[in-house]
């Protein structure tokens, strides 16, 4: 009885490396990273999910709008072990500004709400990982690698994402409000606490694969 609509677009996480010492370096990076989604209850498929029956909605469609926006810039210390320095311990401070607008309109009340929050995240973490040369037998004074991350884990100092649950449940439940929608076990953050501790912890698998140039 639902449309559901969802669009992604990121610039890809750029970083760059200054290498101090042979196994030591200082990582910078930046990307980009939106999503959007909609979801709309057409005017004529309320009746599979009104909580009461009604023969007709004069207010057309229920709509459920959202865009998150958000700004990955890391900071982090390289260190390069292992043969030929394949394996990359990285330690690094993540801060990430999140920008996201919920909009929601309600066919059965008439009711609109239009929010837009700004907010950051802040984290500290550890990732490992391993570098593949492309052409190890190739003395050239530039190198190609395959860069491919394992894990990354860490916690959030500071978390906006329990605020983004809390803003975009609280829509939704708007968005439903006169249908079955709002009898969806979504729990808010008085009913489970945990969520907050849970949403602060960062563990990643794979996080990364991308291609780097050695000078």
């Amino acid at each position: 009885n639902m449309d559901f609509k969802g669009s992604m677009w990121y610039i890809p996480n750029i970083a760059y490396t200054f290498l101090y010492r042979e196994n030591l370096g200082f990582e910078f990076g930046i990307g980009v990273q939106s999503m959007s989604f909609n979801l709309t209850i057409p005017e004529g498929k309320f009746a599979g999910i009104a909580s009461s029956d009604k023969a007709s909605i004069p207010n057309g469609n229920s709509t459920f709008e959202t865009t998150y926006t958000y700004i990955p810039i890391t900071f982090g210390v390289k260190i390069f072990s292992g043969k030929s320095r394949r394996t990359i311990n990285t330690f690094r401070i993540g801060f990430e500004p999140i920008v996201y607008n919920i909009r929601t309109r309600n066919a059965l009340n008439g009711k609109t709400t239009s929010e837009n929050h700004r907010n950051f995240n802040l984290y500290i973490s550890y990732e490992l990982g391993w570098s593949i040369e492309l052409f190890p037998t190739r003395e050239w004074s530039v190198k190609p690698y395959i860069d491919i991350s394992l894990l990354e884990i860490g916690y959030y100092a500071k978390s906006s994402a329990h605020l983004l649950y809390r803003d975009t449940r609280d829509a939704f439940l708007s968005f439903g409000a006169g249908t079955d929608l709002v009898d969806l076990p979504i729990p808010s953050l008085s009913e489970a606490p945990y969520l907050q501790y849970v949403l602060g912890i960062r563990f990643i698998l794979f996080p990364r694969i991308g291609f780097s140039m050695r000078f």
